[in-house]
């Protein structure tokens, strides 16, 4: 497995990470040889939020970082990453949605085992259990590219955490309602321009830009940035 645990910055709507890289360059040998199968498995981390209220964010920056050393372990996929903020990424070449979905469920399972004992500044340590919700999809299928491959499996994540957590759900596509009356025509035109060039759907790329918005605006990557500048650790809580 790649040591690749790199978290995502969104720096613009062109900026790849180098997971999302390798991600594109599955599908493309797929695309060219007319056949294969990648699957996502998304893993985000239940409560996280309360971790950090409860701990910190020194604490929860290096229980992320114990949770990434232990995927790197786990025998079967191509590769895995930290992705955003408290979420994993694990890619399967070859899986089936089934299968992906089972091997999804056994790593929840073996996370869901284990404790984690994180040492503090003063020289204790912490033990801390964590669950997560998972959420699994597969190209080709119902993505039509590696953003809505991502997208769907983040869309299971989402369905599994609100289904109260600590499961394992499928991403499936849904239909996306027309808002174009939100927008002026010079942004439809562009829109239009923009879905020739990258050769994708007006819904993908609407669903792309509306994700990084509602990241760009996310308050606890906001604390989470602020600790980091400031030097809050352990003793520093969020509001």
């Amino acid at each position: 497995m790649s040591d690749e645990f790199q978290p995502k910055v969104v720096t613009g709507h062109f900026q790849r990470t180098p997971s999302e890289w390798r991600i594109d360059q599955i599908i493309n040998r797929i695309d060219e040889a007319g056949e294969g199968l990648v699957s996502i498995v998304c893993l985000d981390i239940d409560g996280f939020s309360q971790i950090e209220t409860t701990h910190g964010y020194e604490l929860a920056d290096a229980l992320l970082e114990r949770i990434a050393g232990f995927l790197r372990g786990v025998e079967g996929p191509e590769f895995a990453a930290r992705y955003v903020r408290d979420s994993f990424l694990v890619v399967y070449v070859g899986f089936t949605l089934e299968e992906a979905f089972l091997a999804a469920e056994a790593l929840r399972k073996a996370l869901d085992e284990q404790t984690f004992t994180i040492a503090v500044s003063d020289g204790d340590a912490v033990d801390v259990d964590v669950q997560f919700s998972a959420g699994v999809s597969t190209y080709p299928g119902d993505p039509e590219d590696r953003y809505e491959l991502i997208s769907l499996a983040e869309e299971g994540v989402r369905r599994a955490f609100e289904s109260g957590g600590n499961r394992t759900i499928i991403g499936r596509a849904t239909s996306m309602t027309p808002k174009t009356s939100h927008y002026n025509p010079a942004q439809l035109e562009k829109l239009k321009e923009l879905r020739k060039r990258l050769d994708r759907s007006e819904a993908s790329l609407l669903r792309e830009a509306l994700d990084d918005l509602l990241r760009k605006y996310d308050q606890r990557d906001q604390r989470r940035w602020l600790a980091r500048m400031f030097g809050w650790g352990t003793d520093q809580r969020s509001g």
